[in-house]
């Protein structure tokens, strides 16, 4: 939770992905306070991934859900290293209709001029 919190806090920081760490099928997620995340994250502006590579799908649904309800930004994003790799977007956008995000709390699905002023 301290390193989540000090990232979060670092102004340079603009979103969180990776939230848990977790890699389905290899290792757990790290166990932080959920609450206390969402609220850092809330107070400072700061946005949250939802990672769409099958083997993270991180941040959970309940997390999302959770962020949402205190009005965080959220991205998707397909966690590519590779050009292959970016049809992964629609499990990202599939997480996200789970989790039922609201379209305008997704930052890159925004209009290219709020999306500009959301980062200001």
């Amino acid at each position: 939770t301290e390193r989540l919190l000090t990232a979060i806090s670092d102004p340079s920081v603009d979103v969180i992905g990776h939230l848990s760490g977790r890699y389905i099928g290899r290792r757990p997620g790290i166990e932080f306070d959920v609450d206390a995340v969402i609220d850092a994250l809330a107070d400072t502006d700061t946005g949250l991934e939802i990672n769409g590579a099958l083997q993270r799908l991180d941040a959970t649904t309940e997390v999302i859900r959770k962020a949402v309800a205190k009005g965080v930004s959220l991205t998707i994003s397909t966690d590519s290293h590779h050009v292959r790799e970016l049809s992964r977007m629609v499990h990202g956008v599939a997480w996200s209709q789970r989790a039922w995000v609201p379209r305008n709390s997704v930052l890159n699905t925004l209009e290219l001029p709020e999306f500009e002023k959301r980062l200001r």
